[in-house]
């Protein structure tokens, strides 16, 4: 079974920030992680998109996960 939207974000995140996950701020407070997990799973096609713990976050109707510092555009 593959990780959901949320769980692949927060363990991306604290990768690149070199940390544990039990260390970032709680997702809850950008998203709400089951609304966010279940819109992805019915989007047909499209992204959603917002900011965590520094990020730009963008998840697509696929379930890949993109992230960006907040200063830079480039994805991913």
């Amino acid at each position: 079974m593959s990780a959901s939207p949320s769980e692949q974000i927060l363990t991306r995140i604290a990768a690149r920030r070199d940390s544990d996950v039990v260390d970032l701020p709680p997702l809850y407070d950008s998203i709400d992680p089951e609304k966010l997990d279940a819109v992805v799973q019915s989007l047909d096609d499209g992204h959603l998109s917002f900011t965590y713990a520094g990020f730009a976050v963008k998840v697509t109707s696929d379930g890949d996960v993109a992230l960006s510092r907040r200063a830079s555009t480039t994805w991913s």
